[in-house]
């Protein structure tokens, strides 16, 4: 945010990944690339987007740094995370095939996210069939596919009306920051998709659509992704940027569903939805589309993301798929809750896991060593949760370490940041009625600087002229220093 009066044509963005150190010591700092912003006129904000892999999972801290200037207390603002292992996404078959799997909705989806089944590439695929989604809970994935799912099952409730629990429970989950990405096929019914799933625009479904179009085993009549229309903001579709634009006339998709597009504004829980891609052709219907739904993300394509109505799956040229399925994954999975705004002396909460609820628990501060470190016990409150300590004075801007320490050795360390107010570095005059504001009028006397006639009247407060008393000790300063003078000031030989 430039909050400055000159437009600034480059500004240099340092990053830094910092680690707990895994012997307990000082956090390990890791650099990143630097990020370049341009052009940044007053009053202007920027949101730039990077990826970084870290080399352990866990909690850690990113550390944004400006050029030093008079001012250091807001060139810096940190962000705790806790970096996962796995990214686990939950894919919904509405097509399973397990005599010939390729033919499955999921297959292919599956093998470009996680092709050893075992999440070693840092994505774990857990496939169902739409049948079982009843016994699943969303909240244990980081994002959830659906493919070619028909429907889900509705329930009478109290009066005879009909309800739908599992829709009821994604909406909960995408809600709540989860990201849900739905691809269709010819499975889908349309009074599901068109009812409950829409909810006349307040659901996930951001349109309502049509019976599907094309023939599947016509290969020579096909529509592309028009380049042309491809969103060149959205992380969702990345690969498709600058000149990549191109690579969309590799994809030859057979089969769509139709979109009635239509205005729709935004609602208390659904954002307005955004279009990221068009189909060709003369109506240019969309292809995919996004919506933000609460904090998380719905991510429509209309057709496939198999074999059956398009050939993109071949992935030719390599990486033509599998990464587009890889960017949609990270641009859908459950964020963390934003703490990048945590400020001084809100307080430090750190919560254990139970085989360290009786550990020797520390808190290095920011300033260490010139500060010792501080012994965090548990709460002695009836109602306390062993497992949470508690640093309620938490008044310095920077990274705070938390370590746990068993009797076996075993060490566990959490980071956690608070930054300074970035208002506190805006030297804009205040006013009477800012300072007001700010200081309340008991702490405050406020005299108009145009209104006084020498530089010792702004030194006036409550009628008291403090310069006489400066003046005073002045003076007796002097002759203290005149009389030690005399007495030490010569020497016989």
């Amino acid at each position: 945010a430039n909050t400055g009066s000159e437009h600034l044509d480059v500004v240099p963005v340092s990053v830094t990944l910092v680690l707990p150190s895994s012997t307990g010591e000082a956090p390990v700092e890791i650099s990143l690339p630097q990020i370049t912003i341009k052009g940044l006129a007053p009053g202007d904000r920027r949101t730039e987007t990077f990826r970084a892999v870290s080399p352990s999972a866990g909690s850690a801290v990113v550390r944004a740094t400006l050029e030093p200037d008079e001012l250091l207390g807001d060139n810096t603002a940190q962000l705790a995370i806790n970096v996962r292992d796995l990214m686990r996404v939950l894919v919904v078959d509405g097509r399973p095939n397990l005599l010939d799997p390729p033919s499955s909705a999921s297959y292919y989806f599956a093998m470009a996210s996680d092709p050893s089944g075992r999440g070693s590439d840092g994505v774990k695929v857990d496939v169902i069939a739409a049948n079982d989604l009843p016994g699943v809970t969303f909240d244990d994935y980081e994002a959830v596919v659906l493919l070619n799912v028909p429907a889900m099952a509705g329930e009478l409730g109290e009066g005879g009306a009909l309800t739908y629990p599992q829709v009821d429970a994604l909406e909960a989950y995408v809600s709540g920051g989860g990201g849900l990405l739905v691809c269709l096929g010819e499975r889908i019914i349309l009074d599901f998709y068109n009812g409950p799933f829409h909810r006349d625009g307040a659901g996930l479904s951001p349109y309502r659509i049509g019976p599907w179009r094309g023939d599947e085993t016509d290969w020579d009549a096909y529509v592309r992704f028009d380049g042309e229309t491809i969103d060149q903001t959205s992380q969702a579709v990345p690969l498709f940027h600058g000149g990549g634009r191109d690579l969309t006339r590799l994809i030859r998709i057979f089969a769509y569903v139709p979109v009635e597009e239509m205005p729709l504004p935004a609602t208390d829980d659904a954002g307005a939805p955004h279009v990221l891609a068009r189909f060709t052709g003369a109506d240019a219907l969309p292809a995919i589309v996004s919506r933000q739904y609460g904090d998380g993300q719905v991510l429509w394509l209309y057709t496939t993301i198999g074999r059956r109505w398009s050939d993109w799956c071949d992935d030719q040229p390599r990486g033509l798929y599998v990464t587009a399925i890889q960017d949609m994954l990270l641009a859908l999975a459950r964020g963390q809750a934003d703490r990048a705004g945590v400020r001084v002396d809100e307080a430090i909460e750190a919560e254990l896991p139970p085989m360290f609820t009786d550990a020797q628990v520390t808190l290095r501060l920011p300033d260490y060593p010139v500060s010792d470190l501080i012994s965090l016990g548990a709460s002695d409150a009836e109602d306390a949760d062993p497992a949470m300590r508690l640093y309620p004075q938490a008044d310095q801007a920077g990274i705070y370490a938390v370590q746990a320490l068993r009797p076996d050795g075993e060490v566990l360390q959490q980071l956690f940041a608070r930054n300074s107010d970035p208002r506190e570095g805006q030297l804009a005059q205040a006013g009477k009625s800012r300072l007001v504001s700010l200081f309340g009028k008991e702490r405050l006397t406020y005299r108009d600087a145009d209104d006084l006639e020498t530089g010792a009247e702004m030194l006036v407060a409550k009628g008291e002229e403090y310069w006489l008393w400066l003046m005073g000790t002045l003076i007796v300063l002097i002759a203290l220093e005149t009389v030690l003078a005399q007495k030490f000031g010569h020497y016989s030989e």
